[in-house]
């Protein structure tokens, strides 16, 4: 399965916000020609970070090539002499770490331990498990070696019809709950019954794998 430009793109900004953040800046993914200064020319990057000098025009690319760093090059000069802005080029390779598909048992193992630690603590439980779920997607087959995201489970379990129509939205809803979570909003505590439907869809995808195997 091969991930989408526009979805790359995405991957790669989430890992950049984070850090620019710590920076003091504020990230503006789709800019419009209105957020940008008139000697671009008309060019409008991939995202633009603002709240400090110099601004940022933020270009993510896939491996390059002779015909992309031309036109980069041609980008690159309209910002040559311009104290308040800058350009950069991010490339996916060098922001995604690749992630490997664990055996079953170690997935087996991680289940049992999510279980547990509902128990006592339900947001590390609540984070951890959409970690196997996660796993359990790739173990499968249906996400390739890239990180997956929230979101993007929810979207690709609905399509394959492992997530049923009308559970699309709660399911959304927790994964909006665990990117706050994991983006620092300690505050949140997920319930145990939060816990049981992501081990829940972990179950429902490994047992459809396991009757889909051939014996």
């Amino acid at each position: 399965m091969r991930t989408s430009h526009s979805e790359l793109e995405r991957l790669a900004l989430d890992q950049l916000e984070p850090q620019l953040v710590r920076r003091g800046y504020q990230l503006i993914r789709n800019p419009s020609r209105a957020d940008l200064p008139s000697f671009v020319e008309g060019y409008i990057p991939d995202a633009i970070a603002i709240g400090r000098n110099p601004k940022i025009a933020l270009e993510i690319k896939g491996r390059g090539g002779f015909d992309m760093e031309r036109s980069l090059a041609t980008i690159r000069k309209r910002f040559e002499g311009q104290d308040d802005w800058v350009f950069q080029v991010f490339y996916f390779n060098s922001l995604e770490p690749l992630v490997m598909k664990l055996p079953a048992d170690t997935i087996d193992e991680q289940v049992k331990r999510v279980a547990g630690l509902a128990r006592t603590d339900a947001q590390a439980a609540f984070v951890l498990a959409w970690s196997v779920l996660e796993a359990s997607a790739r173990e499968s087959g249906l996400l390739d070696d890239r990180p997956g995201g929230a979101n993007r489970i929810v979207s690709l379990l609905a399509s394959e019809g492992y997530i049923g129509r009308s559970q699309v939205s709660d399911f959304l809803d927790l994964a909006n709950l665990r990117n706050r979570i994991v983006h620092g909003q300690l505050d949140i505590e997920p319930s145990e019954a939060d816990v049981e439907r992501i081990l829940t869809l972990v179950s429902i995808i490994r047992t459809s794998d396991e009757d889909n195997t051939p014996h």
